[in-house]
């Protein structure tokens, strides 16, 4: 679920999947590691996440490349 920041995708995902992995009789730990993956998978696969454009202005310092919509 790549929404552009874990802070938005962990509470959305929570909300989401508790209840079906309790429903399953997932163990707690599993529960945290399931939320903990999604959250990271969804911030760093956004293409508009913080990660992935604070990389990019970073890269841009030099004012000679746009990282961005340079191929």
């Amino acid at each position: 679920m790549g929404i552009g920041t874990s802070f938005g995708t962990i509470p959305i995902i929570t909300t989401l999947f508790v209840p079906i992995c309790l429903e399953l009789n997932f163990s707690l730990a599993l529960i945290v590691f399931i939320i903990g993956v999604a959250g990271a998978l969804g911030d760093a696969g956004s293409p508009a996440s913080e990660t992935t454009m604070g990389v990019s202005v970073g890269l841009n310092a030099d004012k000679q490349h746009d990282h961005i919509k340079d191929k």
